[in-house]
């Protein structure tokens, strides 16, 4: 599959999730989203920069969820790239 085939499974993942809206930003719902997504991308990544890849495929792996300090404004900025990410996926033929 093509890198176009595996962002699409990205969108995909992130459609299906849940946490975007909710008050309360639930850490571990998005680490495993974000954890999820790493794998369709990285076999492309790691193509190009092999050691960015393994230095974000390691902290992925070993990253806790108490670890992580997300905020609600976070989310609110990722949703607005991820929607023009998606926009622009959809552009593409």
């Amino acid at each position: 599959m093509n890198v176009y085939g595996q962002i699409r499974k990205v969108i995909q993942e992130f459609e299906l999730a849940d946490f975007w809206d909710k008050e309360c930003v639930d850490t571990k719902e998005v680490l495993n989203c974000i954890r999820k997504t790493w794998t369709y991308l990285e076999r492309f990544v790691k193509n190009i920069e092999p050691e960015y890849t393994n230095y974000h495929t390691h902290r992925l792996q070993n990253t806790e969820y108490n670890d992580l300090l997300i905020t609600k404004d976070m989310l609110n900025d990722a949703k607005r790239r991820y929607l023009r990410l998606k926009s622009e996926v959809k552009n593409v033929k």
